[in-house]
Parts: structure tokens; C-alpha cells; sequence
């Protein structure tokens, strides 16, 4: 399954090279990597640390339109039979949550590519002629359009989506899934004039206020699926079982940068401070006071909380 998915990844900044470089490595993946123009005295550091053999391109470009530009261009020079599966990375930096806590990027990223036996049990999921995309279950929102209804429709009668058709409006918040190259493609002849209104909004966005083409972009790659009679489906990852007092059993997951989560909320975020076969520790984001929180191992996958 690995020989048919590359990996389209966008790096604004390099702050993630290593940690997604190692990735690449571990999941022994085809990537593509696009980046900033203002990187390209550093394409030795990214050679070295990218092998060859699994290094299909290395691209610089200006910056506007966010990681939706690049990823419009990779698409382009990707051939669908060769690679009719990829994955969809960028270098997120920026924090979620009602607390800024949770670091949601290596969330993103590790779900994706955290681990590689999941990865392809993933592919294979993805290989169901139904399914058409694949992302975070906590990130696949719908109706949530924001201030952006004005320009996705105007995106949508570029490349020929009968909005009015549409009834689930799902997509990958974020702009990090994986999705099969051919439902893609069918926007590329229409790259050019997409490009022309990406072209307006350059450096870092936000549709807080107002929409942006960058953002609603963000979702009609999520409604294309619909508009294909193709599935969006929640991403396959492994937790432990945590037995709770108050809610009997909760999973937790533990990202491949030692960040975890409460997968039923994502909110109870942390870090692994320390862990071995009997017990763990983490330290939660989403107290105030941040805790540092002992578990001990009832079973190889399970954990229950100890008391001091």
C-alpha cells in the first residue's frame, strides 16, 4: 500500500523538518515537500535529512493562499495512477482551544503519519471505492462556514459544484487529511483561476473576522468529496483504555511527540513526562494549575489513575 501514497507536505517555516523528516523515514513514505522561498539557502539541511530515494520533489514559492496554494501546485506535477492515494501535511504552529493548549498540528500530523502500521491500515480504508477522505474525527467539522459562505460559493461555480446539491458540508479542519488523488485532479483545470484569488491574500490568515479564499477553500476540498458520492471517514488511531471513575472508560492517546489526548474530548490535552511498563505520568494542559498526574498499567493497554 506504501508505493501508492506520497505524502504533500508544506512547510512555511522549518520548525518541524526534523520531527516530519524522522516520520518520513519511519513510515518509509514518498513525500513531497513544498516551502517558502526564503528557505532555499537551506535545501542541503532538507536533502540530508530527507533520503533520496524518498524524496519524489523539493519545491520553493511564494507565500499567499497558505498551505492551499502549494498544495494546488503538488497536485499538478503528481501522476493519479502512480500515486492514486496521498497525504496532506503543513507546518501548523498555531495553538487550539478555549485554553490555546492544545497543539493541534502534531495532533494533525501524528494521525497521519505518527505511526506507520496505522498509516496503512488507514490506506486500506481509504482503498474502499466509498470512502473518499480521511481525517481527525475530533477536526471533521460541518456547517461551520464562518464568514466565508460568500467566497465558497463563488469556489464552488468555478469548478462546477452544484452547492445546492450539498447537505452534509464536512470537511478536514486544518487542511490535514488523506484523500484519493483522481477526486483532486478534477479541480485542476481550474487551478489558474483559483490561483488568481489565492494570489490576493498573502502571509498569516484568519477568517476571525472576514472570509478569506484560503479558508473556503479549506472546506470545498472537504465538499468535494460529497459532491463525488464519497465518504469522509474518521481516521484509525490506537489509545489506551483509561478507567474513570466517572465515566468508566475513556481512551487516551499518545502522540509519536509525546503529547496526549482524551480522544472523546480532545479539550483534556497534555504531555508524557514520563512513562515505563508499570506506570506514566502527565502533566494536563487544561487545568490551570497544569497537574501532574500519575497512571498505573492494569494491562499492557490499559491504565487507571492512582491515588497519592
Amino acid at each position: 500500500m506504501l508505493n501508492k501514497v506520497i505524502l504533500l507536505c508544506y512547510l512555511y517555516d522549518l520548525d518541524r523538518l526534523k520531527e516530519i523528516a524522522s516520520l518520513v523515514r519511519t513510515c518509509n513514505i514518498q513525500t513531497y515537500i513544498t516551502t517558502d522561498i526564503s528557505h532555499k539557502n537551506n535545501q542541503t539541511l532538507i536533502e540530508n535529512l530527507i533520503p533520496k530515494h524518498l524524496l519524489y520533489r523539493l519545491e520553493y514559492i511564494d507565500n499567499y493562499g497558505a498551505d492551499i496554494s502549494p498544495f494546488l501546485n503538488q497536485l499538478k506535477q503528481i501522476d493519479s495512477e502512480r500515486f492514486p492515494f496521498f497525504v496532506k501535511i503543513h507546518s501548523k504552529n498555531s495553538k487550539w482551544g478555549f485554553k490555546k493548549h492544545v497543539e493541534w498540528g502534531s495532533v494533525l500530523i501524528d494521525a497521519l503519519i505518527g505511526n506507520r502500521e496505522m498509516l496503512i491500515k488507514n490506506l486500506k480504508i481509504l482503498s474502499r471505492s466509498d470512502i473518499g477522505m480521511l481525517c481527525h474525527s475530533f477536526f471533521t467539522f460541518d456547517h461551520d462556514e464562518g464568514h466565508n459562505h460568500s467566497k465558497i460559493l463563488e469556489i464552488c461555480k468555478i469548478i462546477g459544484i452544484d452547492y445546492t446539491s450539498l447537505s452534509l458540508l464536512k470537511y478536514a479542519a486544518g487542511t490535514m487529511f488523506m484523500g484519493k488523488t483522481q477526486t483532486y485532479n478534477n479541480i485542476l483545470n481550474k487551478d489558474s483561476l483559483l490561483n488568481n484569488l489565492l494570489e490576493q491574500e498573502k502571509g498569516k490568515l484568519d477568517d476571525l473576522y472576514h472570509g478569506t479564499y484560503a479558508h473556503s477553500m479549506e472546506r470545498v476540498l472537504g465538499y468535494l468529496n460529497e459532491n463525488a458520492n464519497l465518504k469522509i471517514t474518521p481516521l484509525a488511531i490506537k489509545s489506551l483504555v483509561v478507567h474513570h471513575k466517572k465515566f468508566k472508560k475513556l481512551h487516551l492517546h499518545i502522540t509519536y511527540n509525546n503529547y496526549c489526548y482524551i480522544v472523546e474530548n480532545i479539550h483534556n490535552f497534555g504531555k508524557i513526562l514520563f512513562m515505563n511498563n508499570e506506570y506514566l505520568e502527565i502533566q494536563w494542559f487544561h487545568f490551570d494549575n497544569k497537574p501532574i498526574v500519575k497512571y498505573v498499567f492494569l494491562t499492557p493497554s490499559s491504565i487507571i489513575f492512582q491515588k497519592k
